[in-house]
């Protein structure tokens, strides 16, 4: 599973593309599975307006200030959110 490498804490915005806004993707997109308050969307390398949407979601649910910027702060509650999501699944799962 994809986790946590350095190059996912770079600061992203809409209009950012690559492999780090695909890992952001990512991660928003398995937290939505746990999550029913989170929309699933596509993972496109693009922070489009799907993302952007998707992240200010999660940062306002999180209790951080939802303005769509992907910077250290969000990141960490990001992996911390989703390093609880699995750990919560069964073993084996």
């Amino acid at each position: 599973l994809l986790c946590c490498s350095a190059l996912a804490y770079e600061t992203l915005k809409k209009g950012d593309s690559g492999y780090s806004v695909a890992a952001l993707q990512y991660y928003l997109n398995v937290i939505a599975y746990f999550n029913s308050n989170l929309n699933l969307f596509p993972i496109t390398e693009v922070f489009d307006d799907a993302t952007d949407n998707a992240l200010k979601i999660f940062q306002a649910q999180y209790g951080l200030e939802p303005n769509g910027v992907a910077d250290r702060q969000t990141w960490d509650k990001i992996v911390s959110v989703y390093k609880d999501a699995l750990e919560s699944l069964p073993e084996n799962f």
